[in-house]
């Protein structure tokens, strides 16, 4: 589902409904635009130029009940979003469902202010590049835990429907270890239909629980979510299903494409290619 808010304009209109000798508490902010965990992006966009003549409107807090002002009036987006999360996590499938893996892909995005440069590489068996494709999409979503979706999706999916096909990609996000159990790799996996993997090297959610085999699983309400591995002895990656592939077959891909660095090698490619393509592309401006 192409899904998309743009949270900025969002803010603007709920700090302008503030009247003239007035200020909110920028929790009351962010219970209005519908997830209390949005404070921090707030509090990072207040400092854009189009936000400068807006920012003496928030306070932290607030001893006279009289200057504050509450009775926004808001579609409460985030809300909205995480409605949209839950109902679109029923339809991830958690077996494989391909029959070969001969073609990984892996895609990864950097930035520059509101410019995501994604980079997406198809490697083969031998881990031979078979495909690099590029996309440069302006976002207005900031990075809000459990919503990297909504940031990270619509440039993902632009520079993934430019490669050639390709039998399982990783993402660099979760995929059902999340709160809702709908995470980047599952959003893209499942707007995209293709078996996709979360990679990241940060646990959102859950407990670790030991096992005796390579990997401890995580656990997220009673429901096991993800594995974390232990790559080549080096730091931790936390593996998770994104769409249409089982948690060990997840777990096996990302192992047969780890070779010497901490990140399986479509990931890592990718990310090099991100960075080095949004670096080529600000020199250019």
């Amino acid at each position: 589902m192409n899904f998309e808010i743009d949270f900025y304009s969002e803010l603007h209109q709920l700090l302008t409904q503030i009247p003239e000798g007035k200020v909110s508490i920028i929790d009351d902010v962010a219970k209005a635009l519908g997830d209390i965990s949005s404070k921090p992006a707030i509090l990072e966009i207040l400092n854009r130029k189009e936000f400068l003549n807006l920012k003496n409107k928030i306070v932290y807090n607030s001893n006279s009940e009289n200057e504050l002002f509450r009775n926004f009036s808001s579609s409460r987006p985030l809300s909205f979003l995480k409605r949209l999360q839950k109902n679109l996590a029923k339809k991830i499938i958690e077996m494989d469902k391909f029959e070969r893996i001969d073609l990984v892909a892996g895609v990864d995005v950097s930035y520059k202010d509101d410019l995501a440069y994604a980079a997406c590489v198809v490697l083969n068996n031998d881990f031979r590049i078979i495909h690099v494709s590029f996309s440069i999409y302006k976002t207005r979503f900031p990075y809000i835990p459990g919503y990297l979706s909504f940031r990270e999706g619509p440039p993902i999916k632009e520079v993934v429907r430019r490669a050639p096909d390709f039998d399982i990609l990783m993402v660099n996000g979760h995929g059902i270890a999340h709160p809702r159990f709908f995470g980047l790799a599952s959003h893209v996996g499942l707007d995209l239909n293709k078996p996709t993997i979360g990679v990241t090297k940060r646990r959102l959610v859950g407990k670790m629980i030991s096992k005796k085999d390579s990997y401890d699983v995580i656990v997220y309400k009673g429901r096991v979510v993800g594995a974390k591995l232990t790559i080549l002895g080096k730091r931790n990656l936390y593996i998770s299903v994104g769409h249409k592939i089982s948690l060990d077959t997840s777990i096996e891909v990302v192992k047969k494409f780890s070779i010497v660095y901490d990140l399986p090698e479509p990931l890592r490619i990718a990310h090099i290619l991100s960075r080095n393509f949004g670096k080529k592309e600000i020199k250019n401006i």
